[in-house]
């Protein structure tokens, strides 16, 4: 039982299921959101948490009526990118189309580096040098000093909006 629990991969999808998007009149959508039908397969995320990387599933939802895009936590309509009010309500963000991380983490980091005044790349150095033997299925499993860092500051501007 626990072997099969420690294994399962994470799926990560849009909840809204009725489009808020304002359309070129200034009107509401109000489109049915649901499975992007192109979608072969669900798109593979890196989620890195304190336990470790972990690989998940992101599904892609979209409106019927008006083709926006919505994703765990975000929507997308062309190319703007736009965060829903409780993403932080989860305990999962997701930055990037391949990665997302375990709020906890964040809130972890954000308490090291204000108290021991830590930086990106050192902080992403002891997150691989503690999680060395946790490679995903994808392969990857080292945190970049970038991505952290990208994660961080979105984390941060959502924090303060």
């Amino acid at each position: 039982m626990l072997f099969s629990l420690a294994f399962a991969m994470l799926t990560l999808q849009s909840s809204v299921k009725i489009c808020t998007t304002a359309e070129s009149k200034g009107q509401l959508c109000l489109g049915t959101v649901g499975r992007h039908r192109g979608e072969t397969e669900p798109a593979l995320l890196t989620v890195y948490t304190r336990e470790g990387p972990k690989e998940a599933h992101h599904i892609e939802h979209r409106c019927s009526r008006c083709g926006t895009g919505y994703w765990h936590g975000y929507y997308t309509k062309g190319p703007d990118v736009f965060y829903h009010e409780d993403c932080l309500e989860d305990t999962i963000l997701v930055t990037s189309n391949q990665t997302a991380f375990g709020l906890h983490l964040l809130w972890e980091y954000t308490t090291l580096m204000i108290v021991t005044k830590s930086a990106f790349e050192g902080l992403a150095a002891s997150y691989n040098l503690t999680h060395s033997n946790e490679e995903t299925q994808g392969g990857r499993r080292c945190l970049e000093p970038k991505r952290l860092r990208e994660g961080w500051f979105l984390y941060c501007l959502l924090e303060m909006s």
